[in-house]
């Protein structure tokens, strides 16, 4: 590995291509090789720079497949969600318009987020995984909303079906709640729900580890939307997480008391305000979450 790093470093743009043409046909993606190979394409976006741009679609292709074929493995995924950074940090210069940052982002993202669906897991949780680590950079602050919105319209989705129920989706609806809490919003009832099912099911099926991932998302939820766009799920938060507390594992009970915490004072902080308003049939549920509240006080 240390002779092949060395090659990519001194290697002529111009072999650039033919190099990717030569890994994307690496037929042990799933092995140790695979994790070594797909580490020198974060070699090639720090030494080459811009000039990988033009091959960003070749890359991500060889990500995707390589994702699928990994065979749940965890490192190999690791390898793939360093790369995916790499290439929007060095591909991306001061110089660089706004437009072509834009595209860049754009053409890491699409791939992925088409791959958040499906029932193949190993792709769908990698590709989550690579996503929530682009999300985490700096970069993606050149994301557009449109970008951004089909994201979270597919980890929506996701969320909807056991098979891509995986914390490395709900790692990274929390991502998304911190870097693009507006364009998340109208998703928040959505993406409470499907987090509240998988702490039942975490429940029936006896996953602690699935029933305090899921109360932690849905407790991020609350921590970084408005609070109104939760406000009519607040009561059904409420009841979920008192059941909690009877909770056998420790650490779920604690995670669930500090979610029950933040529902609770969200509601106290809205209570006063829901005093004000006209009760349509449609806002039933924000009338008695504030009873609720109340009664809690």
């Amino acid at each position: 590995m240390r002779a092949l790093k060395s090659y990519v470093k001194e290697l002529d743009s111009k072999a650039i291509p033919m190099l990717l043409a030569q890994v994307s046909q690496t037929k042990e993606t799933g092995s140790l090789l695979g994790e070594c190979t797909i580490s020198l394409y974060e070699v090639l976006a720090r030494v080459h720079g811009v000039k990988i741009v033009p091959l960003i679609n070749s890359i991500m292709a060889t990500i995707i497949k390589t994702l699928a074929s990994s065979a749940g493995s965890f490192p190999l995924q690791q390898a793939c969600s360093k790369v995916v950074p790499a290439i929007a940090r060095y591909g991306i210069d001061p110089t660089t318009h706004e437009d072509k940052k834009r595209n860049i982002i754009h053409s890491l993202c699409n791939p992925l987020s088409d791959s958040l669906l499906g029932s193949q897991e190993n792709l769908t949780s990698g590709a989550a995984l690579c996503l929530k680590a682009l999300i985490d950079s700096d970069n993606w602050r050149f994301a557009a909303d449109e970008m951004v919105n089909r994201v979270c319209q597919n980890v929506s989705g996701a969320l909807e079906e056991k098979s891509t129920q995986t914390n490395a989706h709900k790692g990274l609806v929390m991502a998304l709640a911190k870097c693009n809490a507006t364009i998340v919003e109208p998703y928040a009832r959505l993406l409470i729900q499907a987090g509240l099912r998988i702490l039942n099911a975490g429940v029936v099926e006896g996953n602690s580890q699935k029933r305090l991932s899921a109360i932690q998302m849905v407790n991020f939820l609350m921590r970084c939307l408005d609070p109104w766009s939760i406000l009519s799920e607040l009561e059904l938060i409420i009841e979920e997480m008192e059941k909690c507390q009877s909770d056998q594992m420790a650490y779920v009970k604690g995670a669930a008391f500090e979610a029950l915490q933040t529902a609770r004072r969200i509601g106290a902080d809205k209570g006063s305000k829901l005093e004000d308003i006209k009760y349509p049939s449609d806002d039933i549920a924000c009338h008695k979450v504030h009873t609720k509240v109340c009664a809690l006080s």
